[in-house]
């Protein structure tokens, strides 16, 4: 039998940058998580991917950071 497991995903968790937090200033209990689906270009995703990996970041923070710029929170 062997002893081998799988690593655990970090799933977006950056070593010495602070990531955008959107609950931050609403608090975590008031707001749900959903998805959000959208169809993008196949090589633009990857793109996009890469960058944020680049920056210590996930698409998902760069996201929500760009729609609450634009469209505030509630």
């Amino acid at each position: 039998m062997s002893k081998y497991r799988p690593r655990r995903r970090q799933g977006g968790k950056a070593v010495g940058k602070k990531v955008f937090d959107p609950r931050s200033s609403y608090g975590s209990d008031v707001i749900d998580d959903v998805n959000l689906s959208i169809k993008v270009p196949l090589q633009l995703r990857q793109h996009w991917a890469a960058e944020a990996k680049r920056e210590g970041t996930s698409l998902t923070a760069v996201i929500v950071e760009a729609l609450t710029k634009r469209f505030g929170g509630p």
